[in-house]
C-alpha cells in the first residue's frame, strides 16, 4: 500500500466533508455501513490513513453527535473536534490534554464558526450524507472529497454518482480523482446551484 495514492489532496480555507462509500451495485460481499451506522466494516487502511492526513491539515474537525456516538469519537491529536449536537445526545467534552486537542460539544454550526471562521480555517466536515446534505445546501460547504471502496473506476464514478444526487447536486467539478490500491478518491469543488 502506497501511503501517497492520495498525494495532492490539500485543504484549502473552508469546509471540506469527507466521505467513505461501497461502491454501488459492489458484489464483493461487503456490508452496508448504514446497517450499523458506523464505518468499520467498509473502511480500510489506505482511506484511514487518507482520513488522517486530512485531520492533520485541518484547523478543526465538524462531526454530527449520531456519527460521533456510531463511530466512538475521542480526543484527536490533530486538530479540535467539535461535535455538533442539538439533541444533547452526545456527553463526552473533553479538554485539551498533553498531545491531544479538546474536544467539544456545541449546538449549531454557526458556534463552531465563531470559533473557526470558514474564510480563515480549514474545517474538515467528518459527517454522514444526512448533516452534510444541510449542509451543502446553505452554501456551507465548498469542497467534498468521495473515498469510494474500489480501485474500479467504473464503480467508483457509479457510486459518486450516487452521493451527488443524494446531494442534490447540480453542479460540481472534479478537481482530480486518485487511484490506490484499495480505494479511488475523488476530489470535488462545490458550487452554488442545487436542485
Amino acid at each position: 500500500m502506497s501511503s501517497t495514492w492520495f498525494e495532492g489532496i490539500q485543504l484549502t480555507n473552508g469546509v471540506t466533508w469527507i466521505q467513505v462509500a461501497e461502491p454501488v451495485g459492489e458484489t464483493s460481499g461487503l456490508r452496508d455501513s448504514s446497517a450499523t451506522k458506523n464505518s468499520d466494516l467498509i473502511s480500510n487502511p489506505e482511506d484511514r490513513a487518507l482520513l488522517f492526513a486530512m485531520r492533520e491539515q485541518s484547523d478543526a474537525i465538524l462531526v454530527s453527535a449520531k456519527t460521533a456516538i456510531a463511530e466512538h469519537y475521542r480526543p484527536s491529536k490533530f486538530a479540535p473536534i467539535y461535535v455538533v449536537d442539538r439533541k444533547g445526545t452526545f456527553t463526552s467534552t473533553t479538554e485539551a490534554t498533553p498531545g491531544r486537542h479538546a474536544m467539544k460539544t456545541l449546538g449549531s454550526v454557526e458556534e463552531v464558526f465563531e470559533r473557526h471562521p470558514p474564510t480563515h480555517s480549514k474545517i474538515l466536515l467528518e459527517s454522514g450524507r444526512t448533516m452534510a446534505k444541510s449542509l451543502i445546501a446553505d452554501g456551507l460547504v465548498t469542497r467534498a472529497i468521495v473515498v469510494v471502496v474500489t480501485p474500479v473506476i467504473q464503480l467508483a464514478e457509479k457510486t459518486l454518482t450516487s452521493v451527488t444526487d443524494y446531494l442534490n447536486l447540480d453542479e460540481y467539478l472534479v478537481l482530480e480523482t486518485f487511484a490506490g490500491k484499495e480505494n479511488t478518491a475523488f476530489l470535488l469543488q462545490l458550487t452554488s446551484n442545487f436542485r
